[in-house]
């Protein structure tokens, strides 16, 4: 039996999003809203889950699948479907065989074969996934990181650019305070490093989001033939959403050349400095060149001034998001300086 699994994966702002929605688009695909399952419910050093935790965590997949990942669902709400997937279980169980019968069971319920998750940072517990999903097919995204520096840096004002997206305001406020171009381009740093182990995996595919944009049919094809899924020309009629730059066009469909290079108009001459300074070796690997632009020394004592103090709030934001917050940040680390 086929328990074929896409997990789509990458650093945060690369496109991760997009892919899903264009993969949603085929007869077979259900992509899933971002779950964030790994480190926000499940951790390697507390893997098992007492029927009382399974409970409360598929309702939160529920939530997120159902309804959105900022709206808060009632209790019992999901309590039927819940149920059908406890019953028959003995405890305690891992985690992620609650979290992979949840997979199936939401994809098969809305007429689907093929389960997508687009949670980019899945993409730091590989070894996992394909220890419960042997089959999985792992899409990484990969973009300019001066462009997703420029993406982090006007993702709070997302608040501003749609309509039909729940976006609260103290994710607005999160969103501002976690940017910085150094915690930035080390992310995307950690995020490089963190797939070369798996570079010439048969499972494992590489996907830039400029070529993408610059030729979807050609790359969309590709990425379908690697699924073991038809190709249909419709899987591009994608709405003009999502960005952190221009407002969604919900309306206007396809994909939009555009927005691919904008760091050139928005990022100052530090902003790009910083990032091409901490990525200048991967950048060049993965086929982008680097612009060598001198910095403005005012810019450079700003961004040092405002460092630890824009830290410590991204971590005080963030506690809530992550059951582990601080190993997240260890292994993250790790990764930059090996």
């Amino acid at each position: 039996m086929d328990r074929k699994v896409i997990f789509i994966v990458g650093n945060s702002r690369s496109g991760t999003t997009l892919m899903a929605n264009i993969l949603g688009k085929n007869r077979e695909v259900y992509s899933f809203n971002e779950l964030h399952f790994f480190e926000r419910f499940w951790t390697k050093d507390s893997p098992f889950f007492s029927r009382k935790k399974g409970y409360k965590v598929l309702h939160q997949l529920f939530c997120c699948a159902r309804e959105h990942p900022f709206i808060k669902c009632k209790k019992g709400q999901f309590d039927n479907d819940i149920e059908k997937l406890l019953s028959n279980k003995e405890f305690p169980l891992n985690g992620v065989e609650i979290y992979r019968d949840f997979l199936f069971y939401e994809t098969e319920k809305m007429g689907k074969r093929i389960p997508c998750e687009q949670t980019p940072r899945n993409l730091f517990y590989l070894d996992t996934i394909f220890e419960y999903f042997p089959d999985a097919k792992i899409i990484y995204m990969i973009r300019d990181p001066r462009d997703t520096t420029l993406s982090q840096k006007y993702k709070w004002k997302r608040i501003f650019k749609t309509k039909n997206e729940p976006y609260p305001m103290w994710e607005a406020v999160r969103n501002f305070v976690n940017y910085h171009p150094l915690t930035m381009s080390l992310l995307w740093k950690s995020s490089a490093k963190a797939i070369l182990p798996y570079w010439k995996n048969k499972n494992v595919i590489c996907v830039k989001f400029e070529s993408l944009l610059e030729s979807p049919d050609t790359v969309v094809k590709d990425v379908c033939d690697f699924i073991g899924i038809q190709y249909h020309f419709s899987m591009l009629d994608v709405p003009y959403a999502f960005s952190s730059v221009f407002r969604d066009e919900e309306k206007k469909k396809g994909l939009d050349k555009k927005r691919s290079g904008n760091w050139k108009r928005f990022l100052s001459d530090t902003e790009v400095f910083i990032v091409e300074k901490v990525n200048n070796d991967l950048m060049e690997e993965f086929g982008y060149s680097l612009s060598n632009t001198k910095p403005k020394i005012l810019g450079l004592v700003y961004y040092s001034v405002v460092f630890f103090p824009k830290l410590f709030f991204a971590v005080l934001f963030n506690l809530s998001r992550n059951k582990s917050l601080f190993f997240s940040i260890a292994s993250r680390l790790r990764r930059v300086f090996r």
